[in-house]
Protein backbone atom coordinates (compact mmCIF):
# COMPACT_ATOMS: atom_id res chain seq x y z
CA UNK A 1 0.00 0.00 0.00
CA UNK A 2 2.39 2.72 1.20
CA UNK A 3 6.17 2.69 1.09
CA UNK A 4 7.54 2.15 4.61
CA UNK A 5 10.83 3.81 5.48
CA UNK A 6 11.54 2.13 8.81
CA UNK A 7 9.89 -0.69 10.69
CA UNK A 8 8.54 -0.47 14.22
CA UNK A 9 11.06 0.55 16.85
CA UNK A 10 12.26 -2.03 19.35
CA UNK A 11 11.55 -1.52 23.04
CA UNK A 12 14.62 -0.94 25.22
CA UNK A 13 14.73 -2.70 28.59
CA UNK A 14 14.25 0.57 30.49
CA UNK A 15 11.09 1.24 28.52
CA UNK A 16 9.74 -2.23 29.25
CA UNK A 17 10.39 -1.73 32.96
CA UNK A 18 8.62 1.61 32.98
CA UNK A 19 5.72 0.14 31.03
CA UNK A 20 5.32 -2.45 33.79
CA UNK A 21 5.24 0.32 36.38
CA UNK A 22 2.62 2.22 34.42
CA UNK A 23 0.53 -0.89 34.08
CA UNK A 24 0.22 -1.04 37.85
CA UNK A 25 -0.68 2.62 38.38
CA UNK A 26 -3.44 2.65 41.00
CA UNK A 27 -6.83 3.78 39.79
CA UNK A 28 -7.01 7.50 40.55
CA UNK A 29 -9.83 9.53 42.05
CA UNK A 30 -11.34 10.27 38.66
CA UNK A 31 -12.29 6.67 37.93
CA UNK A 32 -14.33 3.94 39.49
CA UNK A 33 -16.40 1.12 38.10
CA UNK A 34 -19.55 3.18 38.48
CA UNK A 35 -18.13 6.30 36.82
CA UNK A 36 -18.61 6.80 33.10
CA UNK A 37 -15.57 7.54 30.96
CA UNK A 38 -16.89 10.99 30.03
CA UNK A 39 -17.50 11.91 33.68
CA UNK A 40 -14.04 10.72 34.69
CA UNK A 41 -12.38 12.74 31.94
CA UNK A 42 -14.36 15.84 32.89
CA UNK A 43 -13.22 15.44 36.50
CA UNK A 44 -9.58 15.15 35.43
CA UNK A 45 -9.99 18.13 33.07
CA UNK A 46 -11.27 20.25 35.95
CA UNK A 47 -8.18 19.33 37.98
CA UNK A 48 -5.96 20.19 35.01
CA UNK A 49 -7.66 23.57 34.69
CA UNK A 50 -6.40 24.37 38.23
CA UNK A 51 -2.81 23.45 37.31
CA UNK A 52 -1.19 26.86 37.67
CA UNK A 53 -3.41 28.83 40.01
CA UNK A 54 -0.69 28.92 42.72
CA UNK A 55 2.82 29.95 41.75
CA UNK A 56 6.06 30.59 43.64
CA UNK A 57 8.31 33.66 43.25
CA UNK A 58 10.12 31.90 40.39
CA UNK A 59 6.80 31.72 38.48
CA UNK A 60 6.55 27.94 38.83
CA UNK A 61 3.33 26.15 39.67
CA UNK A 62 2.50 24.31 42.88
CA UNK A 63 3.14 20.64 41.96
CA UNK A 64 0.23 19.39 44.08
CA UNK A 65 -2.32 20.69 41.60
CA UNK A 66 -0.83 19.17 38.46
CA UNK A 67 -0.03 15.95 40.35
CA UNK A 68 -3.72 15.59 41.16
CA UNK A 69 -4.58 15.91 37.46
CA UNK A 70 -1.89 13.40 36.49
CA UNK A 71 -3.21 10.88 39.03
CA UNK A 72 -6.72 11.35 37.71
CA UNK A 73 -5.76 10.92 34.04
CA UNK A 74 -3.53 7.93 34.89
CA UNK A 75 -6.41 6.29 36.70
CA UNK A 76 -8.71 6.68 33.73
CA UNK A 77 -6.01 5.47 31.33
CA UNK A 78 -5.41 2.37 33.45
CA UNK A 79 -9.08 1.49 32.94
CA UNK A 80 -9.11 2.55 29.25
CA UNK A 81 -5.54 2.00 27.95
CA UNK A 82 -6.59 2.21 24.28
CA UNK A 83 -8.28 5.61 24.57
CA UNK A 84 -6.04 8.15 22.79
CA UNK A 85 -8.12 11.05 24.11
CA UNK A 86 -7.18 10.16 27.67
CA UNK A 87 -3.60 9.36 26.70
CA UNK A 88 -2.86 12.73 25.12
CA UNK A 89 -4.45 14.52 28.06
CA UNK A 90 -2.08 12.66 30.38
CA UNK A 91 0.82 13.62 28.10
CA UNK A 92 -0.24 17.26 28.29
CA UNK A 93 -0.31 17.14 32.10
CA UNK A 94 3.07 15.40 32.28
CA UNK A 95 4.58 18.04 30.00
CA UNK A 96 3.25 20.78 32.29
CA UNK A 97 4.66 19.01 35.36
CA UNK A 98 8.06 18.75 33.70
CA UNK A 99 8.24 22.28 32.31
CA UNK A 100 6.25 24.47 34.70
CA UNK A 101 6.11 22.74 38.10
CA UNK A 102 8.11 23.92 41.12
CA UNK A 103 8.90 20.30 42.03
CA UNK A 104 12.59 19.35 42.40
CA UNK A 105 14.38 18.72 39.14
CA UNK A 106 14.56 14.98 39.76
CA UNK A 107 10.78 14.77 39.99
CA UNK A 108 10.23 16.97 36.96
CA UNK A 109 12.59 14.84 34.94
CA UNK A 110 10.82 11.69 36.16
CA UNK A 111 7.50 13.13 34.96
CA UNK A 112 8.98 13.69 31.52
CA UNK A 113 10.42 10.17 31.50
CA UNK A 114 6.93 8.94 32.33
CA UNK A 115 5.58 11.05 29.48
CA UNK A 116 8.05 9.58 27.01
CA UNK A 117 6.85 6.09 27.85
CA UNK A 118 3.15 7.04 27.84
CA UNK A 119 3.71 8.60 24.42
CA UNK A 120 5.72 5.67 23.08
CA UNK A 121 2.87 3.33 23.89
CA UNK A 122 0.47 5.75 22.19
CA UNK A 123 2.55 5.86 19.00
CA UNK A 124 2.65 2.07 18.93
CA UNK A 125 -1.14 1.98 19.30
CA UNK A 126 -1.54 4.49 16.48
CA UNK A 127 0.84 2.49 14.28
CA UNK A 128 -1.10 -0.74 14.91
CA UNK A 129 -4.44 0.94 14.39
CA UNK A 130 -3.73 2.83 11.18
CA UNK A 131 -0.49 1.66 9.54
CA UNK A 132 0.00 -2.06 10.10
CA UNK A 133 2.59 -1.47 12.83
CA UNK A 134 4.63 1.29 11.16
CA UNK A 135 4.93 4.67 12.87
CA UNK A 136 3.16 7.55 11.11
CA UNK A 137 6.33 9.66 11.11
CA UNK A 138 7.77 7.17 8.60
CA UNK A 139 5.26 8.29 5.96
CA UNK A 140 4.91 11.56 4.08
CA UNK A 141 2.07 14.01 4.65
CA UNK A 142 -0.22 12.72 1.90
CA UNK A 143 0.15 9.15 3.13
CA UNK A 144 -0.51 10.18 6.73
CA UNK A 145 -3.77 11.93 5.80
CA UNK A 146 -4.87 8.86 3.86
CA UNK A 147 -4.04 6.49 6.70
CA UNK A 148 -5.76 8.27 9.62
CA UNK A 149 -9.54 8.36 9.39
CA UNK A 150 -10.97 11.90 9.84
CA UNK A 151 -12.86 11.27 13.07
CA UNK A 152 -9.65 10.08 14.79
CA UNK A 153 -7.31 12.79 13.52
CA UNK A 154 -7.83 15.09 16.51
CA UNK A 155 -6.61 12.55 19.05
CA UNK A 156 -3.70 11.41 16.87
CA UNK A 157 -2.64 15.01 16.28
CA UNK A 158 -2.80 15.81 19.99
CA UNK A 159 -0.79 12.70 20.92
CA UNK A 160 2.03 13.63 18.56
CA UNK A 161 1.99 17.30 19.56
CA UNK A 162 2.14 16.82 23.32
CA UNK A 163 4.72 14.06 23.00
CA UNK A 164 6.87 16.48 20.98
CA UNK A 165 6.70 18.96 23.87
CA UNK A 166 7.52 16.23 26.38
CA UNK A 167 10.56 15.22 24.34
CA UNK A 168 11.63 18.83 23.78
CA UNK A 169 11.42 19.66 27.48
CA UNK A 170 13.24 16.46 28.42
CA UNK A 171 16.04 17.46 26.02
CA UNK A 172 16.57 20.66 28.03
CA UNK A 173 17.95 18.49 30.84
CA UNK A 174 20.66 17.09 28.56
CA UNK A 175 21.55 20.10 26.40
CA UNK A 176 21.45 21.11 22.74
CA UNK A 177 24.30 18.95 21.50
CA UNK A 178 22.90 15.94 23.31
CA UNK A 179 19.53 16.51 21.63
CA UNK A 180 21.31 16.43 18.28
CA UNK A 181 23.67 13.55 18.98
CA UNK A 182 20.93 11.36 20.45
CA UNK A 183 18.50 12.06 17.60
CA UNK A 184 15.98 13.95 19.74
CA UNK A 185 15.97 16.99 17.47
CA UNK A 186 15.18 14.85 14.42
CA UNK A 187 12.42 13.08 16.33
CA UNK A 188 10.80 16.40 17.23
CA UNK A 189 10.88 17.48 13.60
CA UNK A 190 9.29 14.20 12.50
CA UNK A 191 6.54 14.61 15.11
CA UNK A 192 5.74 18.09 13.75
CA UNK A 193 5.51 16.56 10.27
CA UNK A 194 2.63 14.39 11.51
CA UNK A 195 0.89 17.29 13.28
CA UNK A 196 1.13 19.53 10.21
CA UNK A 197 -0.16 16.76 7.96
CA UNK A 198 -3.26 16.20 10.09
CA UNK A 199 -4.07 19.61 11.62
CA UNK A 200 -1.59 22.49 11.08
CA UNK A 201 -3.75 24.79 13.20
CA UNK A 202 -3.66 22.59 16.31
CA UNK A 203 -2.86 24.61 19.45
CA UNK A 204 -2.92 27.81 17.35
CA UNK A 205 -0.17 26.64 15.04
CA UNK A 206 1.87 24.97 17.76
CA UNK A 207 3.85 22.76 15.37
CA UNK A 208 4.98 25.86 13.47
CA UNK A 209 6.05 27.47 16.77
CA UNK A 210 8.17 24.45 17.62
CA UNK A 211 9.73 24.38 14.15
CA UNK A 212 10.57 28.07 14.33
CA UNK A 213 12.34 27.49 17.64
CA UNK A 214 14.29 24.52 16.26
CA UNK A 215 15.41 26.41 13.15
CA UNK A 216 16.44 29.45 15.20
CA UNK A 217 18.37 27.68 17.96
CA UNK A 218 19.85 24.41 16.68
CA UNK A 219 23.14 24.28 14.80
CA UNK A 220 23.06 22.69 11.37
CA UNK A 221 25.10 19.49 11.44
CA UNK A 222 25.56 17.84 8.01
CA UNK A 223 24.05 14.35 7.79
CA UNK A 224 22.50 14.82 11.25
CA UNK A 225 20.33 17.95 11.32
CA UNK A 226 20.62 18.93 7.68
CA UNK A 227 17.05 20.24 7.77
CA UNK A 228 17.98 23.10 10.10
CA UNK A 229 17.76 26.42 8.23
CA UNK A 230 17.91 29.71 10.15
CA UNK A 231 16.14 31.37 7.25
CA UNK A 232 13.08 29.20 7.98
CA UNK A 233 12.70 30.41 11.59
CA UNK A 234 10.77 33.57 10.72
CA UNK A 235 8.47 31.99 8.07
CA UNK A 236 7.54 29.20 10.50
CA UNK A 237 6.74 31.78 13.19
CA UNK A 238 4.65 33.72 10.67
CA UNK A 239 2.77 30.53 9.79
CA UNK A 240 1.84 30.15 13.47
CA UNK A 241 0.78 33.79 13.66
CA UNK A 242 -1.55 33.23 10.71
CA UNK A 243 -3.61 30.88 12.88
CA UNK A 244 -3.80 33.29 15.83
CA UNK A 245 -2.05 36.68 15.58
CA UNK A 246 -2.90 37.54 19.20
CA UNK A 247 -1.61 34.35 20.82
CA UNK A 248 1.22 35.25 23.21
CA UNK A 249 3.21 32.14 22.38
CA UNK A 250 3.01 32.89 18.65
CA UNK A 251 4.06 36.48 19.19
CA UNK A 252 7.00 35.73 21.48
CA UNK A 253 8.30 33.04 19.09
CA UNK A 254 8.04 35.50 16.20
CA UNK A 255 9.91 38.14 18.18
CA UNK A 256 12.63 35.67 19.14
CA UNK A 257 12.96 34.40 15.57
CA UNK A 258 13.48 37.96 14.35
CA UNK A 259 15.93 38.73 17.14
CA UNK A 260 17.99 35.57 16.58
CA UNK A 261 18.06 35.44 12.78
CA UNK A 262 17.40 38.94 11.34
CA UNK A 263 19.92 41.51 12.52
CA UNK A 264 18.19 44.29 10.61
CA UNK A 265 14.92 43.56 12.45
CA UNK A 266 16.28 43.95 15.99
CA UNK A 267 14.14 47.00 16.83
CA UNK A 268 10.99 45.32 15.54
CA UNK A 269 11.83 42.20 17.55
CA UNK A 270 12.39 44.14 20.77
CA UNK A 271 9.12 46.05 20.27
CA UNK A 272 7.25 42.77 19.82
CA UNK A 273 8.78 41.32 22.98
CA UNK A 274 7.89 44.49 24.90
CA UNK A 275 4.28 44.20 23.72
CA UNK A 276 4.15 40.52 24.75
CA UNK A 277 5.49 41.35 28.22
CA UNK A 278 2.92 44.10 28.82
CA UNK A 279 -0.45 42.42 29.48
CA UNK A 280 -1.07 40.70 32.81
CA UNK A 281 -1.35 36.91 33.00
CA UNK A 282 -4.68 35.19 32.54
CA UNK A 283 -6.07 33.05 35.35
CA UNK A 284 -6.58 30.02 33.11
CA UNK A 285 -2.92 30.04 31.96
CA UNK A 286 -1.19 31.90 34.77
CA UNK A 287 2.07 29.95 34.82
CA UNK A 288 2.43 29.79 31.04
CA UNK A 289 1.77 33.53 30.65
CA UNK A 290 4.24 34.40 33.41
CA UNK A 291 6.87 32.23 31.73
CA UNK A 292 6.29 33.89 28.36
CA UNK A 293 6.50 37.32 29.98
CA UNK A 294 9.73 36.41 31.78
CA UNK A 295 11.25 35.09 28.54
CA UNK A 296 10.33 38.25 26.66
CA UNK A 297 11.77 40.47 29.40
CA UNK A 298 14.95 38.43 29.70
CA UNK A 299 15.62 38.53 25.96
CA UNK A 300 15.07 42.27 26.04
CA UNK A 301 17.37 42.57 29.05
CA UNK A 302 14.54 44.14 31.06
CA UNK A 303 13.79 41.50 33.70
CA UNK A 304 14.88 43.02 37.01
CA UNK A 305 14.66 39.62 38.74
CA UNK A 306 17.03 37.89 36.32
CA UNK A 307 20.81 38.08 36.54
CA UNK A 308 20.96 37.37 32.82
CA UNK A 309 20.65 39.56 29.78
CA UNK A 310 20.33 38.63 26.14
CA UNK A 311 21.81 39.37 22.75
CA UNK A 312 21.70 37.84 19.27
CA UNK A 313 23.80 34.70 19.81
CA UNK A 314 27.30 34.40 18.40
CA UNK A 315 27.92 31.17 16.42
CA UNK A 316 29.45 29.56 19.51
CA UNK A 317 27.23 31.26 22.08
CA UNK A 318 23.83 30.89 23.65
CA UNK A 319 22.74 34.54 23.49
CA UNK A 320 22.52 34.62 27.32
CA UNK A 321 24.69 37.28 28.91
CA UNK A 322 25.93 37.19 32.50
CA UNK A 323 27.81 40.16 33.97
CA UNK A 324 28.86 41.22 30.50
CA UNK A 325 29.89 37.76 29.19
CA UNK A 326 28.00 35.70 26.63
CA UNK A 327 27.67 32.11 27.83
CA UNK A 328 29.22 29.56 25.47
CA UNK A 329 27.55 26.53 23.96
CA UNK A 330 28.26 23.21 25.69
CA UNK A 331 30.53 20.54 24.26
CA UNK A 332 28.55 17.28 24.35
CA UNK A 333 29.58 13.71 25.07
CA UNK A 334 29.93 13.13 21.32
CA UNK A 335 33.18 15.12 21.65
CA UNK A 336 34.46 13.08 24.61
CA UNK A 337 37.52 11.95 22.63
CA UNK A 338 38.78 15.56 22.62
CA UNK A 339 38.97 15.43 26.40
CA UNK A 340 41.40 12.50 26.17
CA UNK A 341 43.56 13.85 23.32
CA UNK A 342 47.23 12.77 23.63
CA UNK A 343 48.72 16.29 23.67
CA UNK A 344 46.62 17.35 26.66
CA UNK A 345 49.22 16.05 29.10
CA UNK A 346 51.70 18.65 27.85
CA UNK A 347 49.38 21.48 26.86
CA UNK A 348 47.34 21.46 30.09
CA UNK A 349 49.82 19.83 32.51
CA UNK A 350 47.16 17.91 34.51
CA UNK A 351 49.64 16.37 36.95
CA UNK A 352 51.01 19.81 37.82
CA UNK A 353 47.47 21.17 38.18
CA UNK A 354 46.46 18.59 40.78
CA UNK A 355 49.77 19.03 42.65
CA UNK A 356 49.18 22.79 42.85
CA UNK A 357 45.86 22.09 44.59
CA UNK A 358 47.87 20.93 47.64
CA UNK A 359 45.23 18.49 48.84
CA UNK A 360 45.15 16.73 52.19
CA UNK A 361 45.00 12.91 51.96
CA UNK A 362 41.48 12.90 53.44
CA UNK A 363 40.09 15.81 51.41
CA UNK A 364 36.69 15.71 49.71
CA UNK A 365 37.19 17.18 46.24
CA UNK A 366 34.54 18.02 43.64
CA UNK A 367 35.52 17.88 39.97
CA UNK A 368 32.69 19.78 38.28
CA UNK A 369 32.28 19.27 34.57
CA UNK A 370 34.34 16.13 35.07
CA UNK A 371 33.71 14.81 31.57
CA UNK A 372 35.53 11.50 31.14
CA UNK A 373 37.29 11.81 34.50
CA UNK A 374 40.59 13.08 33.11
CA UNK A 375 41.30 15.02 36.30
CA UNK A 376 39.10 13.01 38.68
CA UNK A 377 41.26 9.89 38.52
CA UNK A 378 44.45 11.89 38.96
CA UNK A 379 42.99 13.51 42.08
CA UNK A 380 41.81 10.15 43.43
CA UNK A 381 45.37 8.99 43.94
CA UNK A 382 46.19 12.10 46.00
CA UNK A 383 43.28 11.65 48.43
CA UNK A 384 43.49 7.96 49.43
CA UNK A 385 41.45 8.59 52.59
CA UNK A 386 39.19 11.14 50.92
CA UNK A 387 36.76 11.15 48.02
CA UNK A 388 36.38 12.66 44.56
CA UNK A 389 32.88 13.80 43.63
CA UNK A 390 32.87 13.74 39.82
CA UNK A 391 29.98 15.96 38.67
CA UNK A 392 28.61 16.22 35.14
CA UNK A 393 25.20 16.98 33.68
CA UNK A 394 25.57 14.37 30.93
CA UNK A 395 24.74 10.80 31.97
CA UNK A 396 26.90 9.48 29.13
CA UNK A 397 29.98 11.08 30.70
CA UNK A 398 29.15 9.50 34.07
CA UNK A 399 28.81 6.10 32.43
CA UNK A 400 32.30 6.48 30.96
CA UNK A 401 33.72 7.36 34.39
CA UNK A 402 31.92 4.51 36.15
CA UNK A 403 33.35 2.04 33.63
CA UNK A 404 36.84 3.48 34.10
CA UNK A 405 36.52 3.21 37.89
CA UNK A 406 35.76 -0.49 37.54
CA UNK A 407 38.55 -1.06 35.02
CA UNK A 408 41.11 0.79 37.16
CA UNK A 409 39.93 -0.58 40.49
CA UNK A 410 39.36 2.92 41.87
CA UNK A 411 36.91 3.07 44.77
CA UNK A 412 37.03 6.73 45.85
CA UNK A 413 35.54 8.38 42.75
CA UNK A 414 31.79 8.90 43.08
CA UNK A 415 29.84 10.20 40.09
CA UNK A 416 27.04 12.73 40.56
CA UNK A 417 24.51 13.75 37.93
CA UNK A 418 24.33 17.50 38.35
CA UNK A 419 21.85 19.85 36.77
CA UNK A 420 22.21 23.13 34.91
CA UNK A 421 21.38 25.05 38.09
CA UNK A 422 22.77 22.86 40.89
CA UNK A 423 25.94 20.73 41.17
CA UNK A 424 24.10 18.65 43.78
CA UNK A 425 27.00 18.56 46.21
CA UNK A 426 26.60 18.00 49.96
CA UNK A 427 26.13 21.33 51.71
CA UNK A 428 29.25 22.30 53.67
CA UNK A 429 30.86 18.96 52.85
CA UNK A 430 33.51 19.81 50.25
CA UNK A 431 37.11 20.93 50.83
CA UNK A 432 38.04 21.83 47.26
CA UNK A 433 36.38 22.29 43.87
CA UNK A 434 38.13 21.96 40.51
CA UNK A 435 36.67 23.51 37.36
CA UNK A 436 38.72 22.93 34.21
CA UNK A 437 37.44 24.56 31.00
CA UNK A 438 33.86 24.03 32.21
CA UNK A 439 32.66 27.15 34.01
CA UNK A 440 32.34 29.26 30.84
CA UNK A 441 29.75 26.77 29.51
CA UNK A 442 27.46 26.83 32.55
CA UNK A 443 24.05 27.95 31.32
CA UNK A 444 23.26 29.32 34.81
CA UNK A 445 26.59 30.47 36.28
CA UNK A 446 24.97 32.45 39.11
CA UNK A 447 23.02 29.46 40.37
CA UNK A 448 25.94 27.06 39.88
CA UNK A 449 28.33 29.44 41.61
CA UNK A 450 25.96 29.74 44.56
CA UNK A 451 25.68 25.95 44.72
CA UNK A 452 29.46 25.61 44.80
CA UNK A 453 29.73 28.21 47.56
CA UNK A 454 27.10 26.35 49.64
CA UNK A 455 28.98 23.07 49.22
CA UNK A 456 32.34 24.42 50.39
CA UNK A 457 33.40 24.29 54.00
CA UNK A 458 34.65 27.61 55.43
CA UNK A 459 38.14 28.08 54.06
CA UNK A 460 37.42 25.69 51.20
CA UNK A 461 38.94 26.55 47.86
CA UNK A 462 37.86 26.73 44.21
CA UNK A 463 40.48 26.11 41.52
CA UNK A 464 39.30 27.63 38.25
CA UNK A 465 41.26 26.75 35.11
CA UNK A 466 40.26 28.61 31.95
CA UNK A 467 41.98 29.55 28.70
CA UNK A 468 43.34 33.09 28.93
CA UNK A 469 40.78 35.48 27.49
CA UNK A 470 43.32 38.31 27.50
CA UNK A 471 45.48 36.55 24.89
CA UNK A 472 44.16 36.66 21.32
CA UNK A 473 47.01 34.44 20.12
CA UNK A 474 45.63 31.38 21.95
CA UNK A 475 43.77 29.37 19.25
CA UNK A 476 40.58 28.85 21.24
CA UNK A 477 37.22 30.38 20.31
CA UNK A 478 36.71 33.63 22.25
CA UNK A 479 33.61 32.48 24.12
CA UNK A 480 35.53 29.46 25.41
CA UNK A 481 38.13 31.66 27.14
CA UNK A 482 37.88 33.85 30.26
CA UNK A 483 39.85 36.76 31.66
CA UNK A 484 40.92 36.95 35.29
CA UNK A 485 38.87 40.11 35.73
CA UNK A 486 35.70 38.47 34.42
CA UNK A 487 36.30 35.34 36.50
CA UNK A 488 36.72 37.41 39.65
CA UNK A 489 33.61 39.43 38.86
CA UNK A 490 31.48 36.29 38.60
CA UNK A 491 32.80 34.23 41.52
CA UNK A 492 32.98 37.20 43.87
CA UNK A 493 29.29 37.80 43.05
CA UNK A 494 28.45 34.57 44.90
CA UNK A 495 30.61 35.37 47.93
CA UNK A 496 33.91 33.71 47.05
CA UNK A 497 37.19 35.57 47.56
CA UNK A 498 39.99 35.66 44.99
CA UNK A 499 43.28 34.47 46.50
CA UNK A 500 45.77 34.34 43.63
CA UNK A 501 46.30 33.49 39.98
CA UNK A 502 49.22 31.22 39.06
CA UNK A 503 50.51 31.41 35.51
CA UNK A 504 52.42 28.14 35.12
CA UNK A 505 50.21 26.74 32.34
CA UNK A 506 51.09 27.39 28.69
CA UNK A 507 47.66 28.78 27.70
CA UNK A 508 45.41 28.76 30.78
CA UNK A 509 44.96 30.69 34.00
CA UNK A 510 45.08 28.74 37.27
CA UNK A 511 42.90 30.87 39.54
CA UNK A 512 42.34 30.21 43.24
CA UNK A 513 39.27 31.38 45.16
CA UNK A 514 38.28 30.73 48.77
CA UNK A 515 35.12 30.63 50.83
CA UNK A 516 35.60 33.15 53.67
CA UNK A 517 35.80 31.75 57.16
CA UNK A 518 38.24 29.74 59.25
CA UNK A 519 39.47 26.56 57.63
CA UNK A 520 38.65 23.26 59.33
CA UNK A 521 41.48 21.78 61.49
Amino acid sequence: MFARRVGRRSRPLAAVALACLLATVPVGPAWSESTSLAEAVRTADRLYAQRGRRVDPARRADPAQIDAAIDAYAGVLAAHPDDLGVRWRLLRALYFAGDHSSAPEEKRRARLEQGREVGRIGLDQIADRFADGTRLEDFDGTEIRALVVPDQRADVTATYYWLALVWGTWAQFTGTLEAIGDGIANRLYEFTDVVLALDPGYERGGAHRLRSYLHATLPRVPFVTGWVDRERAVPEAQAALAFDPQDRGNRVIYGLALLDTREEAEKEALDILAAVAGPGPRDESLTEDLSIRALALERRGDDPTSPYGAKPPDPDGTGRVYLGREIALVMGHVAASWLERPDRATSEMPDRVVREMDLAPDAVVADIGAGTGYFSFRIAGLVPRGEVLAVDIQPQMLEIMDRRSMDLGVSNVRTILGSSVDPRLPEGGVDAVLLVDAYHEFSHPREMGAGIARALRPGGRVFLVEYRGEDDSIPIKPLHKMTVAQSRRELEAVGLRWVETKEFLPEQHFMVFEKPGPASP
